[in-house]
C-alpha cells in the first residue's frame, strides 16, 4: 500500500558545521517526525526521495531511491536503532552496509546523526 507524503519537500542535509554537539538521552519514538517519505522539491534534479517507518520494536526502517533522467542511480536501505539507550543511523549503500551514525542531537522538529571518522558525510540531518 502507497502512503501519501505527510512532508513534501526533503530537509535532509549534509552539514558543513564544525564541531560536536552533545549526545542526547531521547527514544526512538521521538523520531516519529521522520515516518512518511521525503522528497526533493518539485523540478530539482536528480531527485531523491526517502521513506520512513513509525518507530517499532527499537527500529526505524527506511530506503531511498535516486532518479536522474528516469534512470535509478543510486538507492540505499538505512536502519535507525535503539540499543542500550543509544540511537544510531546505520546506512546499507546499495544493500552493503556502511559505518554507523550515532545520534548525536534531538529536538522535536530535528535530529543530527554525526560519525567524523568518516570521510563523507560526517553529519546526516533531519529537519521537519
Amino acid at each position: 500500500m502507497h502512503r501519501a507524503p505527510q512532508i513534501v519537500m526533503l530537509a535532509f542535509a549534509f552539514a558543513l558545521a564544525s564541531g560536536s554537539v552533545a549526545a542526547q538521552q531521547v527514544a526512538i519514538s521521538e523520531l516519529i517526525f521522520m515516518s512518511g517519505c521525503w522528497k526533493t522539491a518539485p523540478g530539482v534534479s536528480p531527485e531523491y526521495r526517502e521513506c520512513y517507518t513509525v518507530p517499532k520494536a527499537g527500529m526505524i526502517q527506511g530506503s531511498s531511491q535516486t532518479v536522474k533522467d528516469g534512470k535509478t542511480t543510486f538507492f540505499e536501505f538505512a536502519t535507525i536503532v535503539e540499543e542500550g539507550g543509544k540511537i544510531a543511523y546505520t546506512p546499507f549503500l546499495k544493500g552493503v552496509r556502511s559505518v554507523d551514525f550515532p545520534l548525536v542531537k534531538s529536538t522535536s522538529g530535528e535530529v543530527v546523526f554525526e560519525n567524523l571518522k568518516h570521510d563523507f558525510p560526517q553529519r546526516i540531518i533531519y529537519r521537519k
